[in-house]
Protein backbone atom coordinates (compact mmCIF):
# COMPACT_ATOMS: atom_id res chain seq x y z
CA UNK A 1 0.00 0.00 0.00
CA UNK A 2 1.57 3.87 -1.04
CA UNK A 3 2.14 5.88 1.82
CA UNK A 4 -0.89 8.19 0.51
CA UNK A 5 -3.57 5.41 0.65
CA UNK A 6 -2.04 4.87 4.31
CA UNK A 7 -2.37 8.61 5.17
CA UNK A 8 -6.01 8.50 4.29
CA UNK A 9 -7.19 5.76 6.02
CA UNK A 10 -5.65 6.79 9.30
CA UNK A 11 -6.96 10.13 8.73
CA UNK A 12 -10.47 8.84 8.45
CA UNK A 13 -10.20 6.15 11.05
CA UNK A 14 -8.97 9.01 13.55
CA UNK A 15 -12.45 10.86 12.56
CA UNK A 16 -14.42 7.88 13.44
CA UNK A 17 -12.85 7.53 16.50
CA UNK A 18 -13.67 10.96 17.47
CA UNK A 19 -17.62 10.94 16.24
CA UNK A 20 -17.72 7.45 18.35
CA UNK A 21 -16.32 8.94 21.50
CA UNK A 22 -19.12 12.32 20.90
CA UNK A 23 -21.60 9.85 20.75
CA UNK A 24 -20.73 7.72 23.85
CA UNK A 25 -20.39 11.06 25.85
CA UNK A 26 -23.91 12.13 24.70
CA UNK A 27 -25.11 9.37 26.62
CA UNK A 28 -24.06 9.95 29.39
CA UNK A 29 -25.30 13.17 29.82
CA UNK A 30 -29.31 11.81 28.83
CA UNK A 31 -28.57 8.77 30.53
CA UNK A 32 -29.63 10.22 34.33
CA UNK A 33 -33.18 11.46 32.54
CA UNK A 34 -34.00 7.64 30.41
CA UNK A 35 -33.16 5.52 33.08
CA UNK A 36 -36.76 5.01 33.62
CA UNK A 37 -37.60 4.77 30.10
CA UNK A 38 -39.15 7.51 27.95
CA UNK A 39 -42.02 9.43 29.84
CA UNK A 40 -45.71 9.61 28.65
CA UNK A 41 -47.70 12.20 29.01
CA UNK A 42 -51.73 12.14 29.10
CA UNK A 43 -53.17 14.29 26.51
CA UNK A 44 -53.35 18.30 27.92
CA UNK A 45 -56.32 20.38 28.27
CA UNK A 46 -56.60 23.20 26.24
CA UNK A 47 -58.12 26.53 26.68
CA UNK A 48 -59.39 26.00 29.60
CA UNK A 49 -62.31 28.73 30.54
CA UNK A 50 -64.12 28.98 33.96
CA UNK A 51 -67.75 30.53 34.01
CA UNK A 52 -68.27 32.34 37.10
CA UNK A 53 -71.16 32.57 39.45
CA UNK A 54 -72.97 32.95 42.52
CA UNK A 55 -70.78 30.80 44.89
CA UNK A 56 -70.56 28.77 41.99
CA UNK A 57 -68.39 28.44 38.71
CA UNK A 58 -68.59 26.11 35.58
CA UNK A 59 -65.23 25.33 33.93
CA UNK A 60 -64.80 23.93 30.16
CA UNK A 61 -61.43 22.48 28.77
CA UNK A 62 -60.82 20.98 25.20
CA UNK A 63 -59.11 18.29 24.75
CA UNK A 64 -57.45 16.64 21.44
CA UNK A 65 -57.34 13.10 20.41
CA UNK A 66 -58.47 12.19 24.21
CA UNK A 67 -59.94 8.79 23.29
CA UNK A 68 -57.34 7.20 26.34
CA UNK A 69 -58.39 9.51 28.99
CA UNK A 70 -60.64 8.29 31.56
CA UNK A 71 -60.11 11.32 34.36
CA UNK A 72 -60.03 15.12 34.58
CA UNK A 73 -58.91 16.33 38.05
CA UNK A 74 -59.67 20.01 38.97
CA UNK A 75 -57.74 21.60 41.85
CA UNK A 76 -57.52 25.16 43.41
CA UNK A 77 -56.42 26.70 46.72
CA UNK A 78 -58.43 27.42 49.41
CA UNK A 79 -58.21 30.87 51.44
CA UNK A 80 -55.92 29.16 53.56
CA UNK A 81 -54.15 27.94 51.18
CA UNK A 82 -54.84 24.44 51.59
CA UNK A 83 -55.35 22.56 48.03
CA UNK A 84 -58.62 21.13 47.25
CA UNK A 85 -59.52 18.40 44.52
CA UNK A 86 -62.18 17.41 42.45
CA UNK A 87 -62.25 14.58 40.09
CA UNK A 88 -64.62 13.06 37.65
CA UNK A 89 -64.80 10.40 35.04
CA UNK A 90 -64.49 11.43 31.59
CA UNK A 91 -65.91 9.61 28.68
CA UNK A 92 -64.54 9.71 25.07
CA UNK A 93 -67.99 8.71 22.96
CA UNK A 94 -69.81 10.90 24.94
CA UNK A 95 -68.21 14.40 24.82
CA UNK A 96 -65.47 13.85 22.03
CA UNK A 97 -63.65 17.11 22.07
CA UNK A 98 -64.64 18.57 25.51
CA UNK A 99 -66.15 18.71 28.88
CA UNK A 100 -67.90 20.83 30.85
CA UNK A 101 -68.21 20.64 34.84
CA UNK A 102 -69.76 22.72 37.64
CA UNK A 103 -69.40 23.05 41.49
CA UNK A 104 -70.13 25.14 44.39
CA UNK A 105 -67.17 27.58 45.84
CA UNK A 106 -67.17 30.44 48.47
CA UNK A 107 -66.71 33.74 47.04
CA UNK A 108 -63.21 34.87 46.50
CA UNK A 109 -60.53 35.06 43.59
CA UNK A 110 -58.98 31.11 42.58
CA UNK A 111 -56.51 29.76 40.67
CA UNK A 112 -57.23 26.50 39.11
CA UNK A 113 -55.24 23.92 37.72
CA UNK A 114 -56.44 21.10 35.32
CA UNK A 115 -54.78 17.67 34.58
CA UNK A 116 -55.92 14.26 32.37
CA UNK A 117 -55.08 11.18 33.35
CA UNK A 118 -55.38 8.19 30.60
CA UNK A 119 -55.95 4.71 31.39
CA UNK A 120 -52.22 3.54 31.79
CA UNK A 121 -52.48 6.09 34.64
CA UNK A 122 -50.02 9.02 33.20
CA UNK A 123 -51.15 12.33 34.33
CA UNK A 124 -50.96 15.15 31.36
CA UNK A 125 -48.79 18.84 31.56
CA UNK A 126 -50.83 20.87 34.04
CA UNK A 127 -53.16 24.00 32.81
CA UNK A 128 -54.41 27.04 34.36
CA UNK A 129 -57.23 29.12 34.46
CA UNK A 130 -57.90 31.95 36.75
CA UNK A 131 -61.50 33.21 38.16
CA UNK A 132 -63.65 35.11 40.46
CA UNK A 133 -66.38 33.55 42.03
CA UNK A 134 -69.10 36.16 43.30
CA UNK A 135 -71.44 35.82 46.56
CA UNK A 136 -72.77 37.72 49.38
CA UNK A 137 -70.28 40.21 49.53
CA UNK A 138 -70.52 41.50 45.83
CA UNK A 139 -73.87 41.80 46.58
CA UNK A 140 -73.92 44.00 49.73
CA UNK A 141 -72.28 46.48 47.37
CA UNK A 142 -74.58 46.35 44.48
CA UNK A 143 -77.27 49.12 44.39
CA UNK A 144 -80.87 48.75 43.24
CA UNK A 145 -81.79 51.45 40.40
CA UNK A 146 -82.29 55.29 41.00
CA UNK A 147 -86.16 56.27 41.19
CA UNK A 148 -86.42 59.99 39.97
CA UNK A 149 -89.67 60.28 40.59
CA UNK A 150 -92.40 58.36 41.81
CA UNK A 151 -95.50 60.32 41.46
CA UNK A 152 -100.26 59.17 41.30
CA UNK A 153 -101.19 58.20 37.70
CA UNK A 154 -103.54 59.91 36.25
CA UNK A 155 -105.79 57.06 35.51
CA UNK A 156 -105.25 55.53 38.58
CA UNK A 157 -101.96 53.66 40.46
CA UNK A 158 -98.38 55.17 40.10
CA UNK A 159 -96.57 56.25 37.83
CA UNK A 160 -92.20 55.64 38.11
CA UNK A 161 -89.40 57.32 36.36
CA UNK A 162 -86.02 55.67 36.41
CA UNK A 163 -83.10 56.79 35.95
CA UNK A 164 -80.78 55.23 33.49
CA UNK A 165 -79.76 51.74 33.75
CA UNK A 166 -75.79 51.07 34.79
CA UNK A 167 -73.86 48.79 31.05
CA UNK A 168 -73.97 45.51 33.28
CA UNK A 169 -77.51 45.85 34.70
CA UNK A 170 -79.96 43.16 33.05
CA UNK A 171 -83.41 43.95 34.74
CA UNK A 172 -85.14 44.96 37.98
CA UNK A 173 -87.53 42.70 39.19
CA UNK A 174 -90.32 44.24 40.91
CA UNK A 175 -93.29 42.68 43.75
CA UNK A 176 -96.17 44.07 44.32
CA UNK A 177 -99.97 44.00 45.31
CA UNK A 178 -102.34 44.04 43.60
CA UNK A 179 -106.29 46.12 44.10
CA UNK A 180 -107.60 42.45 43.59
CA UNK A 181 -105.72 41.26 46.01
CA UNK A 182 -102.88 38.85 44.45
CA UNK A 183 -99.53 39.79 44.24
CA UNK A 184 -97.98 40.24 41.17
CA UNK A 185 -94.04 40.14 39.82
CA UNK A 186 -92.54 41.65 36.74
CA UNK A 187 -89.54 42.82 35.09
CA UNK A 188 -88.24 46.10 34.19
CA UNK A 189 -86.22 45.93 30.78
CA UNK A 190 -83.19 48.16 31.34
CA UNK A 191 -83.61 49.77 28.10
CA UNK A 192 -87.14 51.37 30.17
CA UNK A 193 -86.95 54.21 31.74
CA UNK A 194 -90.93 54.89 32.57
CA UNK A 195 -93.21 52.55 34.77
CA UNK A 196 -97.10 52.89 35.18
CA UNK A 197 -98.85 50.14 37.78
CA UNK A 198 -102.58 51.21 37.09
CA UNK A 199 -103.63 47.97 39.61
CA UNK A 200 -101.87 48.36 42.20
CA UNK A 201 -102.69 48.32 45.57
CA UNK A 202 -101.81 52.00 47.07
CA UNK A 203 -102.39 51.13 50.76
CA UNK A 204 -99.42 48.46 50.60
CA UNK A 205 -95.73 48.39 49.93
CA UNK A 206 -93.23 47.14 46.75
CA UNK A 207 -90.54 45.49 46.13
CA UNK A 208 -87.92 45.94 43.92
CA UNK A 209 -84.45 44.68 43.36
CA UNK A 210 -82.37 45.03 40.35
CA UNK A 211 -79.95 42.22 38.70
CA UNK A 212 -76.23 42.67 37.76
CA UNK A 213 -74.24 40.77 35.20
CA UNK A 214 -70.76 40.64 37.47
CA UNK A 215 -68.62 40.06 34.18
CA UNK A 216 -69.81 39.02 30.62
CA UNK A 217 -69.25 35.45 30.62
CA UNK A 218 -70.97 35.44 34.56
CA UNK A 219 -73.69 32.00 34.65
CA UNK A 220 -75.54 33.75 37.16
CA UNK A 221 -77.47 37.19 37.25
CA UNK A 222 -76.43 39.04 41.11
CA UNK A 223 -79.76 40.88 42.51
CA UNK A 224 -79.15 43.50 44.75
CA UNK A 225 -80.75 43.37 48.11
CA UNK A 226 -84.36 44.45 47.76
CA UNK A 227 -85.85 48.21 48.50
CA UNK A 228 -88.94 48.36 50.08
CA UNK A 229 -91.31 51.17 49.18
CA UNK A 230 -94.60 52.82 51.41
CA UNK A 231 -96.66 53.56 48.65
CA UNK A 232 -99.44 54.97 51.06
CA UNK A 233 -98.22 58.04 50.67
CA UNK A 234 -99.15 58.85 47.50
CA UNK A 235 -102.74 58.79 48.60
CA UNK A 236 -102.06 62.04 50.13
CA UNK A 237 -101.80 63.79 46.79
CA UNK A 238 -104.39 65.51 45.05
CA UNK A 239 -103.95 66.24 41.17
CA UNK A 240 -107.05 66.22 38.79
CA UNK A 241 -108.20 63.32 37.68
CA UNK A 242 -107.63 61.61 34.02
CA UNK A 243 -111.19 60.89 32.18
CA UNK A 244 -109.89 59.31 29.34
CA UNK A 245 -111.39 55.67 29.93
CA UNK A 246 -114.30 56.66 31.86
CA UNK A 247 -118.20 56.46 30.56
CA UNK A 248 -121.33 57.47 30.51
CA UNK A 249 -123.75 54.29 32.19
CA UNK A 250 -126.91 56.08 32.35
CA UNK A 251 -128.58 59.43 31.20
CA UNK A 252 -132.12 60.61 31.14
CA UNK A 253 -131.82 61.94 27.65
CA UNK A 254 -129.87 63.50 24.85
CA UNK A 255 -130.22 65.47 21.79
CA UNK A 256 -128.93 64.22 18.94
CA UNK A 257 -126.08 65.73 17.17
CA UNK A 258 -127.54 65.84 14.10
CA UNK A 259 -130.47 68.65 15.46
CA UNK A 260 -127.52 70.68 18.06
CA UNK A 261 -125.27 70.59 15.51
CA UNK A 262 -121.37 70.57 15.83
CA UNK A 263 -121.43 67.10 17.13
CA UNK A 264 -122.94 68.85 20.29
CA UNK A 265 -125.82 67.31 22.83
CA UNK A 266 -124.65 63.74 23.31
CA UNK A 267 -124.46 63.33 27.00
CA UNK A 268 -120.94 61.83 26.95
CA UNK A 269 -119.84 65.39 26.02
CA UNK A 270 -119.45 66.22 29.25
CA UNK A 271 -116.37 63.86 30.07
CA UNK A 272 -114.35 64.67 26.73
CA UNK A 273 -112.19 67.39 28.15
CA UNK A 274 -113.37 70.37 26.10
CA UNK A 275 -115.98 73.44 27.38
CA UNK A 276 -116.59 74.27 23.91
CA UNK A 277 -118.91 70.83 23.63
CA UNK A 278 -121.98 70.19 25.14
CA UNK A 279 -124.27 67.50 26.41
CA UNK A 280 -128.27 68.56 25.88
CA UNK A 281 -131.46 67.23 27.19
CA UNK A 282 -133.45 66.24 24.40
CA UNK A 283 -135.68 69.30 22.98
CA UNK A 284 -136.72 67.85 19.20
CA UNK A 285 -139.29 65.86 20.11
CA UNK A 286 -140.50 67.78 23.00
CA UNK A 287 -140.92 64.73 25.78
CA UNK A 288 -138.05 65.20 28.35
CA UNK A 289 -139.09 66.60 31.38
CA UNK A 290 -137.04 67.61 34.52
CA UNK A 291 -135.49 66.38 36.39
CA UNK A 292 -132.77 65.12 33.85
CA UNK A 293 -129.49 62.69 35.36
CA UNK A 294 -126.05 61.59 33.81
CA UNK A 295 -124.47 58.68 35.38
CA UNK A 296 -120.29 58.75 35.34
CA UNK A 297 -117.97 55.25 35.79
CA UNK A 298 -114.54 56.41 36.30
CA UNK A 299 -113.39 52.92 36.46
CA UNK A 300 -111.63 52.77 39.42
CA UNK A 301 -112.18 53.95 43.16
CA UNK A 302 -110.48 57.20 43.76
CA UNK A 303 -111.27 59.39 47.26
CA UNK A 304 -112.87 62.36 45.70
CA UNK A 305 -112.24 66.09 47.01
CA UNK A 306 -113.83 68.43 44.24
CA UNK A 307 -116.10 68.43 41.75
CA UNK A 308 -116.05 71.90 39.17
CA UNK A 309 -119.24 71.76 36.86
CA UNK A 310 -119.58 74.14 33.98
CA UNK A 311 -122.53 75.16 32.07
CA UNK A 312 -122.93 75.36 28.24
CA UNK A 313 -121.07 78.33 28.03
CA UNK A 314 -123.24 81.67 26.77
CA UNK A 315 -126.57 79.93 28.27
CA UNK A 316 -128.47 80.08 31.56
CA UNK A 317 -130.17 76.70 31.20
CA UNK A 318 -128.59 74.59 33.90
CA UNK A 319 -129.93 75.83 37.54
CA UNK A 320 -129.61 73.41 40.31
CA UNK A 321 -127.58 70.04 40.36
CA UNK A 322 -128.04 67.49 43.11
CA UNK A 323 -124.89 65.34 42.98
CA UNK A 324 -124.39 61.72 44.75
CA UNK A 325 -121.60 59.40 44.72
CA UNK A 326 -121.36 55.42 44.93
CA UNK A 327 -118.64 52.55 44.85
CA UNK A 328 -121.26 49.87 43.37
CA UNK A 329 -123.82 52.04 41.56
CA UNK A 330 -126.59 50.80 43.47
CA UNK A 331 -126.29 52.65 46.89
CA UNK A 332 -125.95 56.34 46.57
CA UNK A 333 -125.05 58.84 49.15
CA UNK A 334 -125.23 62.38 48.49
CA UNK A 335 -121.89 64.65 48.18
CA UNK A 336 -123.89 68.46 47.80
CA UNK A 337 -125.82 71.23 45.74
CA UNK A 338 -125.07 73.38 43.09
CA UNK A 339 -126.60 76.53 42.29
CA UNK A 340 -126.12 78.71 39.26
CA UNK A 341 -127.70 81.84 38.20
CA UNK A 342 -129.72 82.60 35.45
CA UNK A 343 -126.43 85.03 34.51
CA UNK A 344 -125.72 83.16 31.14
CA UNK A 345 -122.08 84.45 32.11
CA UNK A 346 -121.70 82.34 35.10
CA UNK A 347 -120.40 79.04 33.53
CA UNK A 348 -118.57 76.98 36.53
CA UNK A 349 -119.93 75.81 40.11
CA UNK A 350 -117.77 74.20 42.31
CA UNK A 351 -118.31 71.52 45.47
CA UNK A 352 -115.78 70.87 47.91
CA UNK A 353 -115.73 67.47 49.90
CA UNK A 354 -114.40 67.30 52.91
CA UNK A 355 -112.59 64.67 53.72
CA UNK A 356 -113.40 63.23 50.35
CA UNK A 357 -115.13 60.67 49.50
CA UNK A 358 -114.15 57.43 48.00
CA UNK A 359 -116.68 56.52 44.86
CA UNK A 360 -116.04 55.25 41.60
CA UNK A 361 -119.51 56.45 40.24
CA UNK A 362 -120.67 60.36 40.11
CA UNK A 363 -124.59 61.34 39.53
CA UNK A 364 -125.55 64.72 38.15
CA UNK A 365 -128.95 65.32 38.84
CA UNK A 366 -130.58 68.07 37.19
CA UNK A 367 -133.39 69.32 39.18
CA UNK A 368 -134.15 72.89 38.31
CA UNK A 369 -133.52 74.87 35.50
CA UNK A 370 -133.70 78.49 34.60
CA UNK A 371 -135.40 77.67 31.16
CA UNK A 372 -137.17 74.70 31.82
CA UNK A 373 -137.42 71.65 31.28
CA UNK A 374 -134.18 71.60 29.13
CA UNK A 375 -130.80 71.82 30.91
CA UNK A 376 -127.41 71.38 29.52
CA UNK A 377 -123.98 70.98 30.99
CA UNK A 378 -120.09 71.28 29.27
CA UNK A 379 -117.94 69.69 31.25
CA UNK A 380 -116.94 67.62 34.51
CA UNK A 381 -113.47 67.99 36.57
CA UNK A 382 -112.86 65.89 39.40
CA UNK A 383 -109.81 66.39 41.59
CA UNK A 384 -108.83 64.21 44.52
CA UNK A 385 -106.08 61.73 45.71
CA UNK A 386 -105.76 57.98 45.41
Amino acid sequence: MSKKYLSITLSLLTVLATIISGCTKMEEIHEEYIADGETVYSVKVDNPIVYPGNERVQLKGYLKNALQVKTITISWANEDNTITSKSFDYDYHQSPDSFLVGFQLSEGQYLFTITSENVTGNKSIPADAFSKVYGPKYISYLGNREISSMVPNITGGVKFTFASAALNHTGTKIEYKTIDGPPKNIMLPPSQNELILEDVDLFSTLSFSSGYLPEEMSIDTLYANARIIDLKPLTEISFEFDKSSWEIVDFSSEEQAANEGGGNGPAANIIDGRNSSYWQSEWSAQTAQLPHHITIDMKREFNVMNIDLYRRSGTNHTKTVSIEGSSDGSTWEDLGILSYSDNAGESKQELEITDGKRIRFIKLNVTESNVPPYVSLAEIVVVGKL
